[in-house]
């Protein structure tokens, strides 16, 4: 275990990670009112001399903080001769280059609004998480990034591609190649540089972190308070550096900058940046989780409205950019923060955003590749087809479900059984102690030859029994027993043609509500109305059969889980509970995710089709 997971265990999980959602909530807020503050200050006139004194006012605001909170080490001559002598390394080098961001951010703003700019920046926190979680990945310090993670990231580009149309156009104008097109992609692409530049902070990070450690041994000063320390100087040192290369930049290219917008730049640096950049340091050197980062995800839903509110936003399709930053925040915050640890949840959430998504832009894509005529059923053919699709999901899925309950008590009641009349018979030394470890490799292994191995061993050690009294002798052969029938119940894995049947239906129904569409015959009927509750409809179906599909995999996952769990306190093995509290918490956030997409969708779809 490492010296910060000690820390933090010896201080306290719950009151650090609290402090760590502190801390990351200040930093999203002071990071949202970045992008207006760049457009009050018309940023894009001059971008490198813009961010030169942007970064100028983030060094003094950085200056100011380790004066009032680290006038100690600051006066410490040992400690800033090692910085000194460290500072000229890789790590701060690209700490400088990721300070140049909001060079291409302001740059951006000359070719797209600078609300779509901000959607497509704020991936960078994505992208941060993935390179901070590699850098450490020997050190044990953050969670590594799973393949799952990655498969996430789709929703997220598809978002970017909303966001970018938003300012093109519909599909059909991009398909055209109208005049503007050039012009707004080339504001995308600087924009995503801005967004690829910003997560190199997490080399000043990983700089702070190795020069904490020396410092920490070297003047017995706590880690914790060192790297903190160490991670200023070192957003101090990187904003110096890139305010430095940003001036020589804008001056050889002639760049011109009022004092009205240099005050402004300067003034937001030293205050929302500055204090953001602290804030997000601090939180995420109080945790090791890294999923506390998306708290920040609500920066780029805060930036629309205080640009909304005090500029205005000026794209083609808001539609179009409201969709793609669902996508964009949806994903984050999937791939970022545990909304319960059942795959159901994330799936209803993935589902709601992506078929809102698809259901919004289907006319559009279908008037596009100029299909819009030719997917239509009539009226009672739609919903009869879909009705019947269903029906032959909900069996095959009621058969499989109740077949895994089944088998999932089952195995429960037999681990309970087994277990506790070996640890009975070991308790009295007739069996071994060891028994109980190869009875919980069973309980959570799915893994055939494993299961044997485990198996096998607790056979041998019934094996060896010397001849026992009748009342031990009947306890051991009812737990050979409940054994034999749980070895057996465990090898029963996944039965794919079942899988496969429920996949195919689950498809088919998914495919019929979100790519075809009913035909009306009666003219009298209110198609706006009419066409709001299908659309309404044909989401919430295909995401609750995703939903289900994925619930499935989450029944299976269950019969892995250990049920038992040794507690030193109790000198016993008792029955693992979960964090009741943070379940409830990760149950409630996904509710409340999945009820905002929803109620998002609706105004979106209501616009559409009766504003």
């Amino acid at each position: 275990m490492s010296d910060f997971q000690t820390t933090n265990l010896r201080e306290g999980g719950q009151r650090y990670n609290l402090s760590a959602i502190g801390y990351m909530l200040i930093a999203a807020l002071s990071i949202s009112f970045i992008p207006v503050l760049i457009a009050l200050a018309e940023g894009s006139r001059s971008p490198f001399l813009f961010n030169a004194g942007w970064r100028l006012g983030v060094a003094m605001g950085c200056l100011f903080f380790l004066f009032a909170f680290y006038w100690r080490l600051l006066c410490n001559r040992a400690i800033l001769s090692l910085v000194m002598k460290r500072t000229a390394s890789w790590a701060i080098l690209l700490a400088i280059v990721g300070n140049c961001e909001y060079v291409f951010f302001t740059w951006s703003g000359q070719f797209v609004d600078i609300s779509v700019t901000t959607v497509l920046y704020e991936i960078w926190p994505l992208l941060l998480i993935a390179l901070t979680a590699w850098l450490y990945r020997h050190e044990g310090r953050y969670g590594k990034v799973s393949f799952g993670t990655f498969v996430l990231v789709i929703p997220a580009l598809i978002g970017i591609a909303l966001v970018a149309m938003s300012q093109i156009g519909r599909f059909a104008d991009v398909l055209g190649y109208s005049a503007d097109v050039w012009s707004t992609i080339l504001g995308v692409l600087l924009a995503l540089v801005a967004a690829l530049l910003a997560p190199l902070m997490a080399f000043g990070f990983k700089w702070s972190s190795g020069l904490g450690s020396m410092l920490s041994i070297n003047t017995g000063i706590p880690k914790y308070t060192i790297e903190m320390f160490c991670a200023i100087v070192a957003f101090f040192i990187s904003s110096s550096g890139a305010s430095v290369v940003n001036v020589t930049v804008g001056v050889v290219r002639g760049e011109s900058i009022s004092i009205q917008t240099l005050i402004i730049a300067i003034a937001g640096g030293a205050f929302a940046n500055a204090i953001a950049g602290i804030a997000w340091r601090k939180a995420n050197f109080t945790t090791n989780r890294l999923d506390i980062n998306a708290i920040a995800y609500s920066a780029p839903i805060l930036s629309l409205l205080w640009l909304f509110v005090f500029i205005g936003i000026d794209i083609a399709i808001p539609s179009y950019l409201v969709i793609g930053a669902i996508a964009i925040v949806t994903s984050n915050l999937l791939i970022n923060f545990e909304a319960e640890t059942r795959y159901g949840f994330k799936a209803l959430i993935l589902a709601l955003g992506t078929c809102g998504a698809a259901v919004y832009l289907r006319d559009d894509v279908f008037a596009a590749i100029d299909i819009i005529d030719k997917w239509h059923w009539t009226a009672s053919g739609y919903f009869q087809a879909i009705a019947l699709s269903a029906t032959v999901f909900t069996l095959l899925l009621a058969f499989r479900v109740a077949r895994l309950v089944s088998r999932t008590n089952g195995e429960e009641s037999r681990t309970f059984s087994v277990f506790r009349k070996l640890d009975l018979l070991a308790q009295r030394n007739v069996i071994s102690g060891d028994i109980r470890d190869c009875i919980l490799r069973m309980d959570a292994q799915r893994n055939p030859l494993a299961l044997k191995d485990a198996y096998m061993e607790a056979r041998n050690y019934i094996v060896g029994i010397c001849p026992l009294n009748d009342v031990d002798q009947q306890m051991l052969s009812e737990a050979q027993a409940d054994l034999d029938a749980l070895a057996r119940s465990k090898q029963t894995g996944l039965v794919l043609g079942e899988l496969f049947s429920l996949l195919v239906f689950a498809g088919i129904t998914v495919a019929l509500a979100l790519l075809s569409l009913p035909a009306f015959e009666n003219p009298t009927i209110d198609r706006g109305w009419t066409r709001l509750l299908v659309d309404l409809f044909a989401m919430l179906i295909s995401a609750v059969i995703i939903f289900l599909t994925a619930n499935v995999w989450d029944l299976q996952r269950e019969r892995k889980v250990s049920k038992l769990e040794y507690r030193p306190q109790y000198r016993d093995y008792v029955i693992l509970f979960p964090d009741t509290e943070r379940r409830l918490a990760d149950i409630a956030v996904s509710v409340i995710v999945g009820v905002v997409i929803i109620i998002t969708y609706a105004g979106l779809l209501a616009h559409k089709w009766l504003g």
